[in-house]
């Protein structure tokens, strides 16, 4: 019986491998974290389509009566069993394959994608940083904090996205901005997703406390952390090729080598002036913060360069600031290093960096934290 359950298996994701829009994800052991995964559970990813997760679930389920186990925004889960028969493979094959097919001639025509496959999710991965073991933040006293306050304080409980159960956060791992827009984004879509924890479903993010440990404090965490505003590798504010920020005229920080071209806000805060190539904030906190993308880029005259905000909107850690385009850029021959200055560095004791110089980082990790007089 296992013996057949396996041939049929294998021979149902060889058949599946060749779609080209539906497509149905293959990892690869030992490549991009993967160590191994279970073959009976047939991941369909739909960012190569017009369709989300959550239509390709719908559409297997009302027009071919086949249900799937989850769906998610760009993907939906199905799981085989050693009890499924051959018949309902090959059900399931026909239904991809001719959703497939379907998509190729709605892309070859030039049908655009809806709205909501315009949602950028290139920089949601992210690693988050355990500050205190799950044991001693499930332990330690805790007071509940609304989760938009709440970058650079540690978490005291669970956040999982349901389906398929796996955790967001866990105990002791300290929230960043990335963590919180991602949330933002699941909390925009809880019509398919849901949220488990001490949340309660249905209130906006705002209003979303989140428990958060106490102890933080004393170990010099909480509000005045700056996250990455890109993805990239941290350098020193000194390794920053101007005299201007390398000397650190405009103030402490540091800056980060981009991967992507979306520069988001590093806190929470009120934009006090934009240039371009650059964006200045105060935080809630009294943080005077300068978001500068490149050396000379100013000469750019905006080129290349594309704002999402005007002076006095108030963001949030992880809103998008900027578009890049960081080959027109380097074509002008200029550097495109993102830079996070902090403008009134006189009135804090110290600014200094949250992670170790040549360190990866997601946009939304924290990099600098502040330290107050």
């Amino acid at each position: 019986m296992f013996r057949d359950f396996t041939r049929i298996l294998e021979q149902t994701r060889k058949r599946l491998s060749v779609c080209k829009y539906i497509r149905l994800v293959d990892p690869v052991k030992g490549k991009n974290g993967v160590f191994d995964y279970d073959r009976s559970k047939l991941v369909f990813s739909t960012r190569a389509s017009l369709l989300s997760g959550s239509d390709l679930y719908h559409i297997l389920l009302d027009r071919y009566h086949i249900q799937m186990e989850m769906e998610s925004e760009n993907y939906a889960l199905a799981i085989a069993a050693v009890g499924d028969r051959e018949e309902g493979f090959e059900r399931l094959c026909q239904a991809i394959e001719e959703l497939d097919q379907e998509q190729a001639d709605l892309i070859k025509a030039g049908i655009p994608a809806e709205e909501n496959k315009k949602l950028d999710t290139r920089s949601m991965h992210f690693v988050l940083t355990q500050m205190m073991s799950m044991a001693d933040a499930m332990e330690a006293p805790t007071e509940k904090c609304p989760l938009e306050e709440s970058i650079g304080r540690i978490s005291a409980e669970f956040a999982y996205l349901y389906p398929p159960g796996i955790p967001l956060i866990t105990p002791g791992e300290q929230i960043t901005g990335q963590f919180i827009r991602n949330m933002r984004i699941y909390m925009d879509k809880r019509q398919t997703i849901d949220l488990y924890g001490k949340f309660h479903k249905g209130l906006e993010l705002e209003q979303t406390q989140f428990y958060t440990s106490k102890e933080q404090k004393a170990q010099g965490y909480g509000a005045d952390v700056l996250c990455s505003p890109v993805k990239g590798k941290v350098i020193k504010m000194a390794d920053v090729p101007d005299p201007v920020f390398g000397g650190e005229v405009l103030g402490k920080g540091c800056a980060v080598w981009p991967e992507d071209d979306l520069v988001y806000a590093p806190c929470d805060g009120k934009v006090t002036v934009t240039m371009g190539h650059a964006v200045g904030l105060q935080s809630d906190s009294g943080i005077e913060v300068l978001v500068h993308v490149g050396v000379d880029t100013v000469n750019m005259n905006g080129d290349g360069f594309e704002g999402f905000v005007k002076a006095d909107d108030v963001v949030k850690a992880g809103q998008p600031l900027l578009k890049i385009d960081r080959a027109k850029i380097a074509a002008a021959g200029y550097k495109d290093c993102v830079v996070v200055a902090v403008s009134n560095t006189a009135e804090f004791a110290d600014v200094e960096l949250a992670v170790e110089a040549d360190s990866a980082v997601a946009a939304g990790d924290a990099i600098v934290k502040v330290v107050r007089k």
